[in-house]
């Protein structure tokens, strides 16, 4: 563990043309080792081409181990928390930015795809009010991306989005708010469900043969699915409230700590 006035960074992290910033105290950056976590032993924490910025006081960004460098562009204000699970894929020159503010979370699954320049946002940045009543009606929420979920080029994902596990959204698609079932496809602005009962294997096409091209045309019919448990699906609603009751910071990461159980298929099926 390191400790930067008042701020810490636990575990190794590989910088690649890289910068991390604090401007608050008591935020924690941390790297999750691979041991004992049911992934590669040779998968690490690099940043390439990234900035994490922490821009308030008693935040959290928590990454996963990787086969892929994460190009990731964080903004980070006071009392929010990241995490991003293992095997998290974006390509380098086209960093998925995240802005994360107003005390609000973002939990990201194992096996995500993210294409270049796609936005994550928990806020609208200012308040809206409502003129009757003068009410502020557009506050910050929190945003779950499942497990194997495949984010489309210069996507928008809002606050309040719930991605189930499996679920893709296509390029330029404006997620505003919903609630995103496990293996459907949405695309368009505002976002829409344009198929349902469909999934990706995250497989490269571009360099297929024209032999390869016919052999993965179609899949194994004993694809393991994720579907839903009574025991082992969560409620996002109910992790984000747990997570905004918890003041101390240490018992704060303990518990974001069981969401990086990559066994654990079912928990964010919606």
């Amino acid at each position: 563990m390191k400790r930067l006035s008042k701020n810490r960074i636990i575990g190794e992290i590989l910088l690649d043309d890289s910068v991390i910033e604090f401007q608050g105290e008591g935020n924690t950056l941390i790297a999750l080792p691979p041991a004992g976590r049911g992934v590669a032993s040779e998968w690490n924490t690099t940043l390439r081409s990234a900035s994490i910025k922490f821009l308030g006081n008693q935040s959290i960004v928590m990454l996963a181990p990787s086969k892929w460098a994460y190009c990731i562009d964080v903004r980070i204000f006071s009392e929010c928390s990241l995490c991003c699970g293992d095997n998290f894929f974006n390509p380098r020159g086209g960093a998925m930015s995240f802005t994360v503010g107003e005390h609000s979370n973002v939990l990201m699954g194992s096996g995500g795809r993210v294409a270049s320049r796609v936005q994550l946002v928990t806020s609208d940045q200012h308040p809206l009010y409502d003129m009757t009543s003068m009410t502020r009606i557009n506050p910050s929420r929190s945003v779950l991306v499942g497990d194997k979920v495949w984010l489309g080029k210069d996507s928008l994902i809002m606050k309040g989005t719930q991605l189930g596990t499996g679920s893709t959204v296509a390029a330029r698609a404006l997620v505003a708010g919903k609630r995103v079932p496990s293996y459907s496809l949405w695309g368009g602005v505002p976002a829409q469900q344009l198929r349902e009962h469909v999934f990706s294997l995250g497989l490269y096409v571009d360099s297929l043969t024209p032999q390869e091209t016919e052999r993965v045309a179609t899949q194994d019919s004993n694809y393991v699915f994720s579907k839903f448990h009574e025991q082992r699906t969560l409620n996002f609603d109910e992790v984000d409230g747990q997570i905004r009751s918890l003041t101390d910071i240490d018992e704060k990461i303990s518990f974001l700590m069981q969401f990086f159980d990559r066994g654990a298929i079912d928990r964010w099926f919606i």
